[in-house]
């Protein structure tokens, strides 16, 4: 009995272990409680890596100070645009011979307001002056007078007076030379050097010789009273437009007669950077004083020196749009680069008959006209000097033809 009892509890004991050692070989170990499951084995990793290897915060998107084009995608077909022509420059009306006012307008400027009330050509200005002037002289050949009738009204605010002289209104025409005021105090009221205070208002005649076959008839405006004023442009008649010269920056500049010892040949074309000049008729002595008297009688050259008279083409070639004058102080008789002599002082009552080289000239302007040289008696082989401004060459030309 109690063999059996020994034999029950061995077996007890063996089967309490074997159920110990199952249970053992099922927990998890100490080392392995951190393991994750096989599903998530290779996430972990990628955690453990990350964390591991702090990497750099990805850059943040630029600002674009401009757009910027993006590129086509490949798979489509972009049309390459031609771009749009720049829109034609217009200059503002009444500030170019291209574009001026139209006949009559009142014009406003803060200095000055004028307007244009009567334009008369031809015999009929003729007429209109012989009613203040019975005696005045008919129009030179090829010439007729152009007179016209405006208001002005003072806006200065100084108590100065003012006036308009003969550089501050003139006529412009297709041959792009100034016409100005001709007669003293003819037509009456006269317009020019009559002086006006603040707020005064004038009403005055403006007269003028303009070539018979002148066309496209502009009155400029631009009184030098120390404003910084553009000038303004108004036709005279309409549709009136002059066109800036064409070809002018094509003209190249030659070497003739810089040389005093080597002068530019009789009825050769000396061009400097600004003019082009032709002689093209002289005459000598009595003959050359006696068309000198012509423009007044009492012309005279200096005691002991000799008249010489010389014809000319002239044409005016730079492209800055301003006027130019020209007259007595840009010419003189030389020997040589030593000898030269001024011409003589003189009077002129028209500048026209004989036409004379004392004009104002706009860019692409040509004249035709005769100049009075004087050099001392008896010498030979006088030439012309040309001394064109400040700024350009000094030229001679022979006057022996």
């Amino acid at each position: 009995m109690s063999h059996h009892r020994s034999l029950a509890r061995s077996l007890l004991s063996l089967i309490a272990l074997f159920v110990l050692v199952s249970l053992a070989c099922n927990l998890p170990s100490p080392g392995d409680e951190a393991r994750p499951a096989p599903e998530t084995e290779a996430a972990a990793q990628e955690t453990e890596s990350t964390e591991a290897e702090p990497q750099e915060p990805a850059p943040a998107e630029p600002v674009l100070a401009e757009p910027v084009e993006a590129e086509p995608a490949a798979a489509e077909s972009v049309e390459a645009q031609e771009p749009t022509p720049a829109a034609p420059v217009v200059t503002e009306q009444g500030f170019s011979l291209t574009n001026p006012f139209p006949p009559g307008v009142q014009v406003e400027t803060p200095y000055w307001d004028f307007q244009v009330l009567k334009v008369i050509r031809g015999e009929p200005a003729y007429q209109r002056i012989l009613e203040d002037k019975p005696d005045a002289e008919a129009p030179p050949p090829g010439m007729e007078y152009v007179v016209f009738h405006m208001h002005l009204r003072n806006k200065f605010t100084d108590e100065y007076s003012h006036s308009v002289g003969l550089s501050d209104v003139y006529i412009i025409g297709g041959g792009r030379l100034a016409h100005t005021d001709d007669l003293t105090d003819v037509p009456a009221p006269e317009l020019v050097y009559t002086d006006t205070f603040s707020a005064e208002e004038l009403e005055g005649w403006y007269d003028a010789l303009v070539p018979i076959d002148e066309d496209n008839l502009i009155l400029v405006w631009n009184p030098s009273d120390g404003t910084d004023e553009p000038a303004r442009y108004m036709a005279l008649e309409e549709g009136a437009t002059i066109a800036a010269p064409a070809g002018l920056a094509d003209i190249t500049p030659n070497e003739l007669g810089i040389d005093p010892q080597n002068p530019a040949r009789f009825g050769s074309t000396v061009v400097t950077e600004d003019w082009e000049l032709t002689v093209l008729e002289v005459l000598h002595g009595d003959e050359a004083a006696a068309v000198f008297r012509q423009l007044h009688e009492a012309n005279e050259v200096d005691e002991g020196m000799e008249p010489t008279l010389v014809k000319m083409r002239l044409r005016y070639l730079s492209e800055q749009d301003e006027l130019q004058w020209v007259s007595l102080d840009n010419f003189a008789a030389a020997q040589d680069a030593e000898r030269v002599t001024e011409g003589p002082r003189y009077l002129i009552w028209n500048p026209y008959d004989p036409p004379w080289m004392q004009i104002n000239f706009l860019s692409g302007g040509e004249h035709e006209g005769w100049m009075i040289l004087q050099s001392p008696a008896g010498e030979s082989g006088v030439m012309l000097r040309f001394k064109p401004d400040a700024f350009d060459a000094l030229r001679y030309l022979s006057l022996e033809p």
